[in-house]
């Protein structure tokens, strides 16, 4: 069984930068090989460690920007993610399932943290423009 991410538009936040970087996320991700035995292994996960932190960043910016009242949840799910991945790369891989789980647990946050919070916050901000 794979994880595959694939981009559907009712994932955008209504951010043509985010969701850009959302999508860039979803194509690091889907290049994580299939097997613990492809020399890549490690390099795909530490440039997908690497832009999540970078996209981190850009969000919690723009959440300091418009002032979101809810930013430092937010942020504080971002953190939680940095210390679930740290805790999870600290060690190899020891088979294709654990590299399977690995997938599977990127996908299953990023979805759930666009769906849920990064929506709520661009609610917001569209709530706030529309005053």
């Amino acid at each position: 069984m794979s994880v595959s991410f694939s981009w559907d538009e009712k994932y955008s936040v209504g951010n043509e930068e985010i969701d850009n970087q959302h999508k860039y996320m979803f194509e690091l991700a889907n290049s994580l090989p299939e097997s613990i035995e492809d020399g890549s292994v490690k390099k795909t996960v530490m440039a997908l460690y690497k832009y999540i932190l970078k996209h981190f960043s850009a969000e919690e910016l723009l959440m300091n920007d418009e002032k979101f009242p809810c930013a430092v949840e937010h942020m504080s799910l971002h953190n939680d993610l940095i210390t679930q991945l740290n805790e999870i790369t600290a060690s190899p891989f020891k088979n294709d399932e654990d590299l399977l789980r690995f997938k599977k647990f990127v996908y299953d946050w990023v979805i759930e943290h666009i769906m849920h919070q990064d929506k709520k916050f661009f609610d917001f901000v569209k709530q706030k423009q529309n005053l």
